[in-house]
């Protein structure tokens, strides 16, 4: 439905901070979308060490799990405050051998990740590869400062609409956060 389901509050660390509300329709749309694209099944188990109030925790692990029917191991060991990679050290075990790393776009707006790529280093791309996979139903638009498409070689605001979008901020007209077609403006540039 699109009741309301979770607000969830950015840190602000590379924005203003803000709470994003998502509706039970966009948690479970991307709870099962993850699950299928992790493969998780009633056999998985997930170690995890990202808060659940972060969007990391709750989506990528802790939700697909669960929708599995798998099994969520939480660490007794937080990396929270300890300089390591939040989700990792460097004495730990791959958790999942058979997952490979790759490029990635998400954010808590969009309930975790909307567009990967398909190699981690790309030829002829030697500062980040393409991302250019998007979650099934999401749209993407790439526009100058007028809201125009931007031509091919440029640099635009990446826009986006679709299911696991946030639905609206908190205390934020929605004219200052979505377009006149119901995209959401992420702030984020990227290059066509």
């Amino acid at each position: 439905s699109e009741d309301d389901a979770i607000v969830i509050y950015t840190s602000g660390q590379s924005a203003e901070p803000k709470g994003v509300v998502h509706s039970h329709r966009s948690v479970t749309t991307k709870t099962h979308y993850l699950r299928g694209m992790y493969d998780f099944g009633p056999d998985t188990v997930t170690t995890i060490t990202l808060p659940f109030f972060w969007v990391g925790g709750l989506t990528m692990g802790l939700l697909p799990t669960l929708d599995a029917g798998g099994v969520v191991s939480c660490t007794e060991r937080s990396t929270w405050g300890s300089g390591q990679v939040i989700g990792s050290s460097a004495d730990q075990d791959n958790l999942y051998a058979d997952f490979r790393l790759f490029p990635a776009l998400g954010m808590t707006e969009s309930f975790g990740i909307y567009s990967w790529g398909t190699e981690w280093r790309a030829d002829g791309h030697p500062i980040a590869s393409p991302i250019d996979e998007l979650q099934p139903d999401t749209e993407l638009r790439l526009v100058d400062e007028s809201g125009a498409p931007v031509g091919d070689g440029e640099v635009g605001e990446i826009l986006l609409r679709g299911p696991t979008i946030t639905r609206r901020l908190h205390k934020v007209d929605r004219a200052d956060a979505f377009d006149a077609d119901g995209f959401y403006r992420t702030g984020d540039r990227g290059l066509r």
